[in-house]
């Protein structure tokens, strides 16, 4: 009510630009739905784009990652231990490949930096961690048992184990068998 009142107190341009904000409200909301509507039909009709008949093409047959074919040896350069090297495509490179140069400096070199690296530290902590939350969750699969005790004192009175209760009344002092 207190709307109405500040807009008949405001006059019709005030009125007038209320209404047109709730109108705009809705108009956002169709045009969402309008926007919404045509995406999820586009999406339904590129689904139709490929046929049944469709047939993937085959990939292309490349025998390596250079234009031509590389050179089996390589240039020799005039100093020490600059002979030329022979190349083999198509072996495998072993995981310590450092090794295959002979070369205790190297290897030294490569498992200090391995020993000390702290992402490797890192990534062992973490597989740690993570096999022994798996134990611990596997721990839940087995039976478990529970046991506790207590102790509590109470202090009964001999009416309660079917005793005689004394009362008085006017004609005298009574017992009653419970």
């Amino acid at each position: 009510m207190g709307d109405r009142l500040a807009l008949a107190l405001e006059g019709p341009k005030a009125r007038n630009i209320a209404q047109s904000d709730r109108r705009q409200g809705t108009l956002i909301s169709s045009k969402g739905r309008v926007a919404a509507l045509g995406l999820l039909l586009a999406a339904f009709l590129s689904g139709c784009a490929v046929g049944p008949d469709f047939v993937a093409p085959e990939a292309p047959l490349d025998a390596g990652y250079a234009a031509g074919k590389p050179a089996n040896i390589t240039q020799s350069a005039p100093i020490a231990g600059g002979v030329a090297q022979k190349l083999v495509p198509g072996r495998d490179i072993p995981g310590e490949w450092w090794r295959l140069f002979r070369s205790k400096q190297i290897s030294a070199l490569v498992a200090e930096a391995v020993s000390n690296h702290p992402n490797i530290a890192a990534a062992e902590a973490a597989l740690r961690q993570a096999r022994e939350t798996t134990e611990a969750d596997a721990a839940s699969f087995f039976p478990s048992a529970t046991l506790s005790q207590s102790v509590a004192r109470t202090q009964m009175t001999t009416a309660q184990f079917g005793g005689f209760s004394q009362s008085s009344s006017s004609s005298g002092p009574t017992a009653l068998l419970y």
